[in-house]
């Protein structure tokens, strides 16, 4: 660093009659006229600019054209409970020496519910056809 004269006391040396940090950059932009203009670049240069550009419009179309996007992540959410719930279940009949999950009221109770449900729903469903 000594030889190529790269610390700040041999830089002194050698006076600039310019600028020597950032402060007195922006001091010169502010008294010759405000801002540095952006540069922005319009071009895609190679194919990993492209690649990306075209990632982010796929991701945005996602995003905001697909309709479904909500009730799939409430499906995925969903599924995702009953998997957890179901892993409980099976944990806690292995901690009693069950192979299987033992039933309770309650879950009858459930099953009996979703069966009329589906009932009603294929009552609704022939009726419909029949008009």
């Amino acid at each position: 660093m000594k030889a190529g004269k790269f610390t700040e006391a041999q830089k002194k040396e050698t006076n600039s009659n310019f600028v020597d940090s950032h402060g007195e950059i922006v001091a010169y932009c502010e008294r010759c006229g405000g801002q540095i203009p952006k540069f922005e670049i319009k071009e895609d240069f190679d194919i990993i600019d492209t690649i990306i550009k075209d990632l982010k419009e796929y991701n945005k179309s996602l995003i905001y054209e697909d309709k479904a996007l909500a009730q799939e992540i409430e499906d995925y959410l969903k599924n995702k409970q009953i998997a957890d719930q179901m892993k409980r279940d099976r944990e806690e009949a292995k901690e009693k020496g069950l192979d299987y999950v033992e039933l309770q009221d309650e879950d009858y109770q459930k099953f009996r519910e979703m069966i009329e449900n589906q009932h009603e729903e294929d009552d609704y469903i022939e009726d419909e056809e029949e008009e």
